[in-house]
């Protein structure tokens, strides 16, 4: 998996070393603050809302398996964050959803705000500047609201890629 030269420093292959250095630096980004200070809270309501008039791309970021077993918000992207290639496989996903049009409108929904805060920090990271996280999730949570599920917003069975 790595070598060690003898300097004493661990060389990595590129790929891996190239995912380490964008994980360490999503971690900093969020650390300083850029997913609470640049990325906007939506309510589940109001994202739904967007969506019908199309003024939004919504981004589930959950698993498969969470899918499968409550199926997605109806008109979003089930682009999971749980992606083989790490926090850039799943940005990369989203560049091609988008075409990489920075300038669209990208709310990002999980089952309760954590993994969709952490998505949308990648994203703003990546160039976007009008990510909105839906920090209530599918599921809810005490301090966002009940969620989507839980305030009957339209499903969709997940039919896979």
């Amino acid at each position: 998996m790595y070598t060690s030269i003898p300097s004493g420093k661990i060389v990595l292959p590129p790929l891996l070393d190239l995912m380490c250095r964008l994980f360490l630096a999503t971690l900093f980004l969020a650390w300083a603050g850029i997913s609470n200070a640049q990325v906007t809270e939506m309510t589940a309501d109001m994202a739904y809302e967007e969506l019908k008039h199309d003024k939004l791309i919504l981004i589930d970021v959950r698993s498969i398996s969470e899918w499968k077993t409550t199926g997605i918000p109806i008109g979003s992207k089930p682009i999971t964050i749980h992606d083989r290639r790490g926090i850039e496989g799943f940005v990369d996903q989203v560049m091609k959803k988008t075409n990489r049009d920075l300038s669209k409108k990208i709310a990002v929904i999980c089952a309760s705000g954590v993994r969709s805060k952490r998505a949308a920090a990648a994203l703003y990271a990546a160039g976007y500047r009008r990510v909105i996280n839906l920090s209530e999730g599918m599921l809810g949570n005490a301090l966002s609201g009940s969620g989507w599920i839980k305030k009957k917003l339209p499903l969709e069975k997940w039919l896979g890629d």
